[in-house]
């Protein structure tokens, strides 16, 4: 297992491990058994092609922090795309107050996920592929698709 790979929570979300043990024992300030953040950083790109013409291109970026709270049947969960400490905190209250116990003063070490080997890694990801080039694949895609369409009609004749 590779333990000096990258951490993504650092290297998107510019939180240390300290800060996500702070937000994890605010999380559970008011009582809960469980808490949890979720970080998401997702990367969409589209390209809309009639006839060879680009009628639309777009590019999106989803990220936000959400916190998890359970205390017995009760979850709250708190989420914030503004990735200020403040915000997650807030976040973190928001879920903790939607599933209240009686309050513990116990903390829990942070623990990240476990490192999963990645046996196919991407080596070129696609967003970092300037927009000319994804044209051109988007070209050579659709070229691709149509003569297996031409070819496949052929064959019902």
């Amino acid at each position: 297992m590779n333990r000096t790979a990258s951490l993504p929570y650092k290297d998107h979300f510019s939180l240390s491990s300290v800060d996500l043990q702070k937000i994890l024992n605010i999380a559970l300030s008011q009582g809960g058994n469980f808490s949890e953040i979720f970080l998401e950083y997702r990367v969409y790109s589209s390209i809309n092609m009639e006839e060879d013409i680009i009628k639309e291109t777009s590019e999106n970026i989803m990220l936000g922090a959400g916190i998890r709270v359970v205390y017995g049947d009760q979850t709250g969960y708190g989420y914030t795309n503004d990735l200020s400490l403040e915000k997650i905190t807030r976040a973190a209250l928001t879920a903790s107050s939607i599933a209240k116990g009686p309050p513990s003063k116990k903390s829990f070490p942070f623990r990240s996920a476990p490192v999963i080997p990645n046996y196919y890694p991407i080596l070129h990801p696609a967003q970092d592929e300037s927009l000319e080039n994804k044209i051109v694949l988007a070209s050579l895609k659709a070229d691709f698709t149509l003569s297996q369409i031409d070819d496949s009609s052929t064959n019902y004749v």
